[in-house]
């Protein structure tokens, strides 16, 4: 059921316009032209949406900072989190296995395009303040399941 989430994630419809534009920018780039039309800025992906729910209470430091903004976060960070740890249940052939690795790094690469990384790299850099402290085994079992099938 998990991967079913994280196949809906990866391959939502507004996930794979984002990824034509990106080939699109290349395509221009390298001098190649291409019958596909640009994402506009008003379009994002889905991801997206999440990470800029993220930018408000990121911004407020110390006691400005509410338990809405707090209950944000990490509702957030959590959903990020579920969506890079879901696994098949049943390993049962290396074909599965397989397509979860494959679904893996595709989630990774969406983490990347959505600017998810970057937000998790902005609160890693901040977790010594004190309104960060509560998200250091998150923010840990994140960095895990983003680097536990990477070859070093």
């Amino acid at each position: 059921m998990l991967m079913e989430y994280k196949r809906a994630i990866v391959h939502h419809s507004s996930h794979l316009a984002a990824a034509a534009a990106a080939s699109l920018k290349t395509k221009k780039s390298k001098g190649q032209s291409s019958s596909l039309q640009p994402q506009s800025p008003s379009q994002k992906g889905l991801l997206s949406i999440f990470v800029s729910l993220l930018a408000e209470p990121l911004s407020k430091t110390g006691t400005s900072r509410s338990d809405t903004d707090h209950l944000t976060i990490e509702l957030v960070l959590h959903l990020f989190r579920n969506l890079l740890s879901a696994e098949p249940l049943l390993k049962s052939s290396s074909e599965a296995q397989s397509r979860a690795h494959v679904l893996h790094q595709e989630i990774i690469t969406l983490f990347e395009r959505e600017l998810v990384l970057d937000i998790i790299l902005v609160i890693g850099q901040e977790m010594e303040s004190r309104e960060n402290a509560q998200y250091n085994l998150l923010m840990m079992e994140l960095l895990h399941h983003l680097l536990k099938n990477q070859d070093p």
